[in-house]
């Protein structure tokens, strides 16, 4: 059987004189540019907390009106990430260069005031209180606080804490935008119609080539530690479940490889615990993976109604038992996990928002020019054998923490569990 075709983005790279790094990805079937301008300061590598995200509020609000004028008709998102910003523009290629001029002068010289500051900071203070009302976010939130986790900003919510947001002034602003807002710690990105010409070029450097800034100063990265056991109880009145999240130490995952062969594993580990919500055991079950850069961090997680069923599902995972199916059905779903991975990938590189984002996210994380061929081939390279073998070792890492979150009259359950299963735990 002939093995299907798939749609690889190419680009061209260039790079500017002062150092900014240009994507230019051709797709004949749209119909306007995408731009998306990506810079490598996120909730994770920001020097203070919550000041990454208020930034990127500033630029979007100083932006805007100039990009949605009638004379540009352009639309502006943007997205703060762990260990980059990615702002997102679409615009009619007839109005290309003037969104270029608008952009490069947002990179360069941000026009920030004392009162569009203090009302972004009020519009962020309100997103981290609405982000309380909901259990799913505060129970991981929750998790974050955890003495074990306080130091590593790995963790931390992007928005930062209110009394962290409340602090930020504008000379702290400035100083931390002409610090990491350089052409050397950022890319752009951009999809059009057209192949790149020199019109689009000369458009491109009178935006972004001709100014130069100092190059910023090295930053160096933060290291992130685990106590070997801890379990935490936090009390929630008015809800009537308890959220249970078991996580498991970092990897430094070094290479794509390391990282995508962690992403299918954690894609049979969640298949696995799968049979622990329809035992009718939770609301909701499964594990999933949290990304800075090339830290992972791996959690187990569930919502539970009453503790009997919490106690049968924590010993199930704690045990190890999600491991022990059959090979045939460990295999069978090893191979809807990988064919999901190639489908999921497809999907994006079928939307154009998607491909500039994948684009934009490796070199950020890599900081070098993507190779999504390569990408392609190590997933269908991936053997069930070290899948299993990294399955394995996530769930079974010494140095599980646990918190729970929730119903105060599950707790005392919650200990008795967490006590027995306790030398199961420190075994590991």
């Amino acid at each position: 059987m002939k093995q299907k075709a798939y749609y690889i983005p190419r680009f061209r790279t260039i790079t500017l004189k002062n150092g900014l790094k240009v994507f230019w990805h051709e797709r004949p079937t749209i119909n306007t540019i995408g731009i998306g301008l990506f810079v490598r300061i996120g909730g994770a590598n920001e020097p203070i907390e919550g000041i990454a995200h208020l930034i990127e509020h500033l630029i979007v609000a100083s932006t805007r009106p100039r990009l949605e004028a009638p004379q540009i008709g352009a639309s502006i998102g943007a997205e703060t990430l762990r260990v980059y910003t990615q702002y997102n523009v679409s615009v009619l290629p007839e109005n290309f260069a003037k969104t270029t001029q608008v952009l490069g002068e947002m990179f360069f010289q941000p026009d920030f005031k004392e009162e569009m500051v203090r009302a972004e900071k009020n519009r962020i203070i309100n997103e981290i209180a609405e982000a309380g009302d909901d259990p799913d976010g505060t129970a991981f939130n929750r998790l974050v606080d955890v003495r074990f986790l306080e130091k590593n900003s790995v963790f931390r919510d992007i928005g930062g804490r209110k009394s962290a947001v409340s602090e930020l002034n504008l000379q702290r602003i400035r100083n931390i935008y002409a610090r990491y807002y350089h052409p050397r710690n950022a890319c752009l990105v951009i999809s059009a119609p057209f192949s790149l010409n020199k019109t689009s070029l000369k458009s491109i450097n009178q935006a972004f080539g001709k100014r130069h800034k100092p190059k910023p100063p090295f930053v160096k990265e933060r290291k992130t530690t685990f106590s070997q056991f801890r379990v935490q109880h936090f009390l929630k009145t008015g809800i009537n479940q308890t959220y249970l999240f078991i996580s498991v130490p970092v990897w430094r995952a070094s290479t794509p490889r390391i990282r995508y062969s962690l992403q299918r594993a954690n894609g049979l580990i969640d298949k696995l615990l799968q049979p622990i919500k329809e035992d009718g055991l939770a609301y909701r079950v499964g594990s999933t993976l949290y990304w800075s850069g090339k830290i992972v961090f791996f959690s187990i997680y569930g919502i539970f109604n009453n503790t009997n069923d919490l106690e049968k599902a924590l010993r199930r995972i704690i045990e190890g038992n999600g491991l022990n199916y059959s090979k045939d059905y460990l295999r069978n779903s090893f191979e809807i996990t990988k064919a999901s991975a190639i489908k999921s990938l497809l999907i994006d590189f079928e939307s154009d928002a998607e491909t500039i984002s994948e684009i934009g996210a490796y070199y950020m994380i890599e900081n070098r020019v993507p190779n999504f061929e390569d990408i392609f081939n190590e997933i269908r390279r991936m053997s069930y054998d070290r899948t299993i073998r990294i399955a394995k070792r996530m769930i079974n890492t010494p140095g599980i923490n646990i918190v729970t979150f929730g119903n105060p009259k599950h707790i005392p359950a919650v200990r008795r569990i967490v006590r027995s299963a306790s030398p199961i735990l420190r075994r590991r």
